[in-house]
């Protein structure tokens, strides 16, 4: 398994969450064979 942990400032998670569902599916047409997993967490942890 490898992870990545990715933060960005206030204000720009949409469109963080935009790029990597655009990415994912893009992905996923190619029909890339390891599954990945995106989970987004709520902008108040904590």
């Amino acid at each position: 398994w490898e992870r990545a942990l990715v933060r960005v400032v206030p204000g720009r998670g949409a469109a963080l969450a935009r790029a990597l569902k655009t990415a994912l599916a893009a992905r996923m047409a190619k029909g890339a064979a390891d599954p990945v997993r995106i989970r987004i967490d709520p902008p108040d942890i904590g």
